[in-house]
């Protein structure tokens, strides 16, 4: 039997990464524009979370990341 062994590669990890950041900032925007409480709350509570942090390794906060995108997407409408 041929069994074949596939590697993870560093960049591949980090493809993954990406993607699962850019999908969460994408969702967050939607979250804001619809006023959808709960995946607000749900996402605010990744971008705040180990997870986040780790994948980003800790270069990246999550508290700047969500204000970033409220004012982004609320414009004047966002009161820090």
């Amino acid at each position: 039997m041929n069994t074949k062994i596939e590697y993870i590669t560093k960049s591949g990890v980090e493809n993954l990464i990406e993607a699962i950041i850019v999908r969460a900032c994408k969702d967050y925007r939607l979250a804001l524009k619809s006023n959808n409480k709960s995946k607000i709350i749900s996402l605010e509570r990744f971008f705040k979370g180990d997870y986040f942090g780790e994948m980003t390794n800790y270069n990246i906060s999550g508290d700047w990341l969500i204000r970033t995108l409220k004012k982004e997407v609320l414009g004047d409408e966002y009161k820090d």
